[in-house]
């Protein structure tokens, strides 16, 4: 029993080392004249308290840990969101523009300074060489690492071509972490790539995994290959956009409206508003997907959808106020989104960059329907449309008593044969249900109708069977 609690401890505190180790990584960066240089940060782990983090460099010989910053104790980096890119120069803004000095978290990107006392505190490791410790990469050799508020190791990615390469830090460092055995010249920046997923920012010296060059740097942008446009702006794209777990939508349809409910999006942080849901209509087929980087309106058309509401994500039901027309397909469509318009590249930023709002396009929400509201309602009921329709297996019918009358179900196919009759009984008022099996009917359409005795309503309903 003793080995047995030793063996799951050490287990527990590996998957917290690794869960731990997986929240932030470092992508690129940049050498130069120190005025010049930067580091660039990619955030894994969602509502992220990097309150005390420290970003540090290292000596020439990869012995010793250097200087840095610490980050301050302040609500900014309380609640930092996965996706979020941080870009920190090494000395102060080399301008003010949006490119070069960017404290807002909303669009999932910034760019600040290591001399800005607002977001940093100054770090010097105890063992350091140079007494003022300050952010200096070293054209032989170099590390960046990311340490949590304790100290423990999130991240690292460096550089040595002295023989032996690496330094001893570096080797007895946990991973994960990524050495490349080269020198980094002046004006050259060290990156990951391909950078396609998580496990590609951890390797051996030697790995493919890194490279070191003086092309295609992209300061806070997805990191690109030294001799082509590929990029891993995939993998950026993953991480700033929400997951939405086994996404539903349903929809009651009434003459002058449509009511839409979904379940919930998980959100870590909703007061900071920066995830919720683009609803869009079509009358067919969607065709078109949102483009990442553009923040619709009400309104706005996306092919030949129309955006009917942009929602928080404390938000799950919505009214469409449209007077459908008996017959038509409508369709509705509900994505997750995280951020906000981009401070540097505006609205409608290239999709490539990954920067901007983000969709979800592939966990969404979906319904499709066809309206049949045209016969007279009653005052003592009234029959809503079934969900879903088209309907596979089963559909749901909808009807709304005022009394506590008997009711009848019957359902019928083009040519008037019975498919299901069911004797409904008397039924309170309110909202009622009913759900049908058509998983043996033949594809096609149906008429299903409700009766009290006096009055018979009629509603459609498409069967098909994948």
């Amino acid at each position: 029993m003793k080995h047995l609690v030793i063996v799951l401890l050490l287990f527990i505190i590996l998957f917290y080392s690794q869960t731990n180790a997986q929240s932030v990584l470092v992508s690129e960066y940049f050498n130069d004249q120190p005025t010049y240089e930067w580091n660039e940060l990619l955030v894994v782990t969602d509502n992220l308290d990097m309150r005390g983090f420290v970003v540090t460099d290292n000596n020439t010989a990869q012995v010793t840990r250097q200087g840095g910053v610490r980050f301050k104790n302040i609500d900014f980096w309380r609640h930092v969101r996965a996706g979020t890119i941080i870009g920190i120069w090494h000395r102060d803004y080399p301008t003010n523009a949006k490119a070069d000095r960017d404290t807002s978290m909303a669009d999932g990107r910034i760019m600040l300074a290591k001399n800005d006392t607002m977001f940093f505190e100054a770090y010097k490791s105890n063992d350091a060489i140079v007494n003022d410790a300050p952010f200096n990469i070293a054209i032989d050799g170099d590390i960046i690492e990311v340490l949590d508020a304790a100290g423990n190791h999130i991240h690292a990615l460096g550089h040595r071509v002295v023989d032996p390469a690496p330094g001893t830090y570096y080797v007895n460092m946990a991973t994960p972490k990524m050495n490349v055995a080269t020198s980094l010249l002046n004006g050259q920046s060290n990156r990951f790539f391909p950078g396609s997923k998580l496990e590609d920012y951890n390797g051996n010296q030697g790995d493919t995994i890194a490279k070191v060059c003086i092309e295609n740097m992209t300061r806070t942008l997805p990191n690109k290959d030294c001799w082509t446009d590929s990029s891993n702006s995939d993998f950026w794209h993953f991480l700033r956009s929400p997951r939405w777990a086994s996404p539903t939508l349903n929809a009651i349809v009434k003459p002058n409206n449509v009511e839409l409910n979904w379940n919930t999006l998980s959100d870590s942080y909703p007061d900071d508003k920066m995830q919720g849901y683009l609803l869009i209509r079509d009358s067919g087929n969607v065709s078109t997907l949102p483009v990442n980087g553009t923040t619709y309106i009400t309104g706005q058309r996306i092919g030949s959808s129309i955006v009917i509401a942009n929602l928080p994500t404390s938000q799950t039901t919505f009214i469409d106020t449209l007077a459908v027309v008996s017959g038509t397909k409508y369709s509705y469509r509900v994505y997750a989104y995280r951020f906000g318009i981009d401070d540097e590249l505006g609205n409608g930023a290239n999709p490539n960059t990954s920067r901007g709002r983000q969709y979800n396009t592939t966990q969404l929400a979906s319904v499709d329907i066809i309206a049949d509201v045209e016969e007279q309602q009653t005052t003592e009921f009234k029959v809503y449309g079934c969900q879903p329709n088209p309907a596979e297996t089963e559909t749901t019918i909808r009807w709304e008593a005022s009394n506590s009358a008997q009711y009848t179900l019957h359902i019928v196919d083009v040519l008037g044969r019975l498919m299901y009759e069911q004797t409904l009984g008397g039924k309170g008022n309110g909202m009622q249900s009913i759900q049908c099996d058509v998983h043996n009917f033949p594809p096609g359409m149906y008429n299903y109708t409700i009766s009290n005795g006096k009055h018979t309503i009629s509603r459609q309903v498409l069967v098909l069977h994948p």
